[in-house]
């Protein structure tokens, strides 16, 4: 919406990451490029999935860059994610597709310099979740937690559970969405609690709203910045290597989980040719993912990005822009976004 000029692709293994980038009438623009899995050929995806191996997506990626060079790029690249989700990230199958998503990067690292075009770009690496195995073992038989079967069996009603990966949310149906106390609802979501407490691979137990022996969410994880009611009354955390499949049997196959805190870590690299960037001096405060979009907009120019409805993103949440590998240039870059 700023600088309509700027030229961007969007290349994602994924078809419903094509489909979330995909143009909006009245809500957002499409990139200028926009291709997904779903257009590879059957050669070149996941029979299972439908998402593009990797080398079928930097094919894509290359033929693109054949025709013309963009100013921002998305790429998705998902076999290191379906394979540790399939198999578990510490088999040989999730080591054999880090390597392959190690040359798919490199294949990209050696065009741009072929092309004479690394010496103006700038390459972030990243993942959007780490990795806990969930394959069985003598110590763990079952790393799937399944709680809704304990309600029933316990008489418990009016709650609706939420599994996502690592953490589990928990709804109380007679609290009202703007409600600052869970008044009568307290009581069935303090017997929920000591249900979870009592179950094996759950770790933490925490109130959005005050419930009697409950830990408090946001007192326990302010950095968390979940203090919303769509997080749910209670939020349950799983140990490492343990994931909720409520309702019972979802995602119940898998070999790695989706991330949870316990995996807050992933890989950041920042490299590239371009002068608007160098690298980190000793003792720079290690960056997080959340960093990543304020600092691409510096180095376009750009304003810091704002939430889907437009309002502005709280600045205890938009996350910082890479001081410690920018230059001047960069430096520069972010101060015109801002005007």
């Amino acid at each position: 919406e700023t600088q309509p000029s700027l030229v961007t692709w969007g290349v994602f293994a994924k078809p419903k990451l094509g489909r979330l980038f995909a143009a909006a009438s009245g809500r957002q623009r499409a990139p200028d490029e926009l291709w997904s899995g779903e257009r590879a050929p059957s050669s070149g995806r996941d029979s299972i999935t439908g998402y593009s191996r990797d080398t079928a997506t930097v094919d894509a990626l290359l033929a693109l860059e054949d025709k013309a060079e963009a100013d921002l790029v998305f790429v998705n690249l998902a076999d290191v994610d379906r394979t540790a989700h399939g198999h578990g990230p510490d088999g040989d199958d999730c080591a054999q597709a880090v390597s392959a998503a190690d040359a798919a990067v490199g294949r990209l690292v050696d065009e741009l310099h072929a092309r004479g075009r690394w010496g103006r770009s700038v390459l972030i690496v990243t993942a959007d979740h780490g990795f806990t195995s969930l394959v069985p073992t003598a110590e763990r038989p079952n790393p799937m937690i399944a709680l809704k079967p304990a309600l029933e069996r316990e008489g418990i009603t009016g709650i609706q559970l939420v599994a996502d990966g690592g953490v589990e949310h928990v709804y109380a149906e007679a609290i009202a969405a703007d409600a600052t106390d869970a008044g009568a609802a307290a009581a069935v979501l303090g017997r929920v609690a000591a249900l979870a407490r009592a179950t094996s691979g759950v770790a933490q137990v925490l109130a959005r709203l005050p419930v009697p022996d409950v830990p408090s969410l946001a007192a326990a994880h302010p950095d968390w910045h979940l203090q919303h009611q769509r997080a749910g009354d209670l939020l349950l955390v799983a140990a490492p290597g343990y994931e909720f499949v409520d309702p019972a049997g979802d995602d119940a196959t898998l070999g790695g989980n989706h991330g949870a805190p316990g995996e807050l870590r992933v890989p950041l690299i920042v490299t590239g040719g371009s002068p608007a960037i160098h690298a980190a001096p000793d003792g720079t405060p290690p960056p997080v993912a959340v960093d990543v979009a304020p600092t691409v907009a510096a180095l376009l120019g750009l304003r810091i990005p704002r939430r889907v409805n437009g309002e502005a993103v709280p600045e205890a949440q938009m996350g910082r822009v890479m001081r410690g590998v920018l230059t001047d240039a960069g430096a520069t870059a972010r101060t015109v976004g801002n005007n």
